[in-house]
């Protein structure tokens, strides 16, 4: 009977113990769904940035999971603190809008840039079908340009916001500086106690808009530089999709490109979306 009782223990404690394994392991092959969604334009050049080394073919970021994560996205709840945050709200709950607005952000041009980094080559190489893996990174590549878009259009409404309170705060504390002369003057110690702690609220006040600014202004400069190599990324791939499917390449002699042209194996992209329509 004892022998018979620890068998059973024995056998529930190894199947529990492989849920466990499976539950903890699985977890970590899940894939982040707490990215979502949040309009730019860049006044740093294509070749500048990518002369900086900061968006290079560094290998595969995206592998077969590309698919996958597409599909989520679209499907994903927007978690982006869409709404602007005004400076009261910011300075009562300081995680809140630590999350919302810094670390959220981070986490989308996080991956923003993994897609970015992707060496197209070698992830339609290691594909079963080149058409397909190209359309889906494609795709990718569309949604985050959108997203990214959305992000930068939040950010500037909230930086303005904060533009707005710091420039407001400043003009308190300037008329504040002058009643604390005054009151101080009369020997007023109660105002003039008052007057202090009301001059310490609006610091604070001034200087937590004041970094919030700073770090929208690095945000937005991160998306419109995104944006823009993406921009790029996406007219190369699109306009010379069956070629890079085909693993076709055109050589430009030494003597120049007209002929190329003339065998039609080299077009302005105007002019070749004219034939295609």
């Amino acid at each position: 009977m004892s022998g018979t009782i620890i068998k059973f223990i024995l056998k529930v404690s190894i199947l529990s113990g492989l849920i466990v394994f499976v539950l903890a392991f699985g977890s970590r092959l899940l894939p982040d769904t707490s990215i979502a969604e949040t309009k730019t334009e860049n006044q740093t050049t294509y070749k500048q940035r990518t002369d900086n080394g900061i968006v290079a073919h560094v290998g595969v970021a995206i592998t077969t999971n590309l698919g996958t994560r597409f599909k989520q996205t679209h499907t994903l709840p927007a978690t982006i603190y869409k709404d602007v945050m005004a400076i009261e709200e910011i300075i009562a709950d300081q995680q809140t809008a630590s999350n919302e607005i810094i670390g959220k952000n981070m986490a989308i041009i996080g991956e923003y840039l993994n897609v970015l980094k992707t060496d197209v080559l070698q992830l339609l190489d290691a594909s079963y079908d080149r058409p397909a893996t190209l359309d889906a990174y494609i795709a990718q590549l569309e949604f985050r340009y959108k997203q990214g878009v959305e992000s930068a259009n939040t950010l500037v409404t909230q930086r303005a916001s904060l533009e707005q309170t710091m420039t407001d705060v400043n003009t308190k504390i300037e008329n504040l500086k002058l009643k604390i002369g005054e009151d101080f003057s009369s020997s007023k110690d109660m105002e003039t106690l008052q007057n202090i702690d009301e001059y310490l609220r609006l610091k604070q006040e001034y200087n937590y808009a004041r970094t919030y600014a700073i770090f929208i202004n690095k945000f937005i400069a991160q998306y419109n530089f995104l944006n823009e190599y993406n921009k790029v990324l996406l007219d190369t791939l699109i306009n010379n999709r069956v070629a890079i499917i085909k693993s076709s390449f055109v050589v430009i002699p030494d003597s120049g490109e007209e002929l190329l042209r003339k065998l039609n194996l080299l077009y302005e992209e105007n002019d070749f979306k004219s034939i295609q329509n």
